[in-house]
């Protein structure tokens, strides 16, 4: 028996099956073509995805890749925030996004934040039910000492350092919702 090569023009490996090589055959009985050529692609086929993909026959770049063997898609699917979040919610959510407020400095005085501090600005303002003012946008939040922040919303007291001995100063009324609120701002005075 004489060695024949592949039959398909170009091709000088030696045949085995239906005069075609083992390439050419593979390509035959996965297409149904034994002259197929397979694409060479030269960027990752997600649409706004100009990454290089993984090989020369890959249509993916590696992190579409993986993201497919991992959740089964190749885009993120990103969930839209709840709007009906309550009070302390909106804190975690402030937390998770900006960090932890002790990563901080005070705004106020410059010694380490405890809290992140509700600015009061938000023309969205929610309230809870215990009448505490609160935002879903996180840019209304700052970074503030136990004191300071006592002292910006005007409560006198909190849960680290107790009652504080303070002078009380009128400020302008805030509205929460339906409720008009009377912000006391206190100054803590050293004894």
């Amino acid at each position: 028996m004489a060695n024949r090569t592949c039959s398909i023009d170009g091709c000088a490996r030696p045949a085995s099956k239906r005069g075609w090589c083992g390439m050419h055959y593979l390509r035959w009985y996965k297409h149904g073509d034994a002259a197929y050529e397979p694409p060479h692609h030269t960027r990752c086929r997600v649409a706004d995805c100009g990454n290089a993909p993984r090989s020369g026959r890959a249509d993916l770049c590696e992190m579409h890749y993986y993201r497919i063997r991992r959740r089964g898609v190749a885009v993120l699917i990103t969930t839209p925030l709840r709007a009906d979040v309550k009070y302390r919610a909106a804190h975690a959510r402030v937390e998770a996004q900006c960090g932890k407020a002790a990563d901080y400095s005070c705004i106020d005085c410059g010694r380490p934040a405890q809290h992140w501090s509700y600015d009061h600005g938000d023309p969205d303002e929610k309230c809870s039910p215990g009448g505490q003012p609160y935002s879903l946008d996180t840019s209304h939040y700052e970074p503030r000492c136990a004191a300071c922040h006592a002292a910006f919303d005007g409560t006198g007291w909190n849960q680290f350092t107790g009652p504080q001995p303070a002078r009380r100063m009128e400020r302008e009324p805030l509205t929460c919702g339906n409720a008009t609120i009377k912000i006391v701002s206190t100054e803590t005075v050293s004894l």
